[in-house]
């Protein structure tokens, strides 16, 4: 078997800003597995401005081998997974670009998912009165939940900012505290009426497991934490519910194969904001809020190579 592996790199038009991090380029590693007999497995991940290895190569390697099997046996992953069901109900994530935005237009977008029949919406904001007004807009036709992007380092300084937000009717707030932090998200999680959720970072199962134990609501991603075997041991240990994070092809097959994951999470193209469809020959369409999937065998992740070929910054072969 011969593996290819491309860091590639696509320019944002404008850059988003979480707190102190400043992003003007998504950055992924896209894995090839090209096997003896000639077929292929692929997976994709974020790099996070971080070599490519351990986990999250181990993690790459892992999915591109379910997409291979799954396209030895003739079928989509999600039902070589066990799953009958071909439609995943899909949370929104919106508001990016918001410093550069006026409030009334992030305000019509968040209305404009909901009336797309998303049933849960999600941003990246924190201040009370920005949240709030956000909520509003969403009104009473979906989930409204936020990002603080593991903004805090310890619990005091958590709860006072988190406070204010506990009466507003958030689905979840998501990643208050770093992925190994498990300790004071449970701490956070005891103190709070509005469910605490985070996941997506963990570094490997035995940490994933650990944010199920403290967490209300699992977030996972396959690309990150060690696979898809390891995210759905995950969800069943977390009681179902969880949610995936980003790449949505990939991560909807996942959870139209594992009944403990309730949901997919994906970053509209639309935005922008993560523009993985431009290496993509082919999405699957997603209509009032649900992600119909394809039947077609494999991952999801149909890649136009000749586009990932324009966009790789660096190449290697093994």
């Amino acid at each position: 078997m011969r593996s290819e592996i491309a860091l590639v790199a696509i320019p944002l038009e404008r850059p988003i800003r979480l707190g102190d991090t400043e992003i003007r380029e998504r950055e992924y590693v896209v894995l090839r597995l090209i096997a003896d007999d000639g077929l292929e497995g692929a997976a994709i991940g974020y790099t996070r401005g971080l070599p490519f290895g351990g986990i999250r190569a181990d993690s790459l390697r892992e999915i591109a081998q379910w997409d291979l099997e799954a396209r030895h046996a003739g079928v989509p992953l999600w039902r070589l997974l066990g799953g009958t069901e071909p439609r995943v109900p899909v949370l929104a994530v919106g508001g990016y670009f918001m410093d550069q935005r006026r409030i009334e237009d992030v305000e019509d977008e968040l209305r404009a998912l909901v009336a797309a029949g998303f049933a849960h919406v999600k941003v990246h904001a924190h201040e009370p009165a920005l949240v709030e007004r956000l909520r509003g807009a969403v009104g009473d036709g979906a989930v409204f939940s936020i990002d603080l992007h593991m903004r805090f380092g310890d619990l005091d300084t958590a709860l006072a900012e988190c406070r204010p937000l506990d009466g507003l009717g958030l689905g979840f707030i998501e990643d208050p505290f770093p992925p190994d932090r498990a300790d004071l998200t449970a701490a956070l999680a005891e103190e709070l009426d509005t469910p605490v959720a985070a996941g997506e970072d963990a570094a490997g199962l035995d940490a994933l497991l650990a944010l199920a134990r403290a967490a209300d609501v699992l977030r996972i991603d396959a690309t990150s934490s060690g696979g898809i075997a390891a995210v759905r041991a995950a969800a069943e240990a977390a009681g179902g519910g969880a949610i995936t994070h980003a790449f949505v092809e990939l991560h909807a097959q996942v959870a139209g194969g594992t009944a403990s994951i309730a949901m997919a999470e994906t970053i509209p193209y639309a935005t922008g904001a993560n523009p993985v469809d431009r290496l993509l020959a082919a999405t699957q369409p997603i209509e009032d809020g649900t992600l119909l999937l394809s039947e077609e065998p494999g991952n999801g992740l149909v890649f136009n190579w000749d586009a990932v070929r324009r966009h790789t910054r660096r190449a290697y072969v093994t």
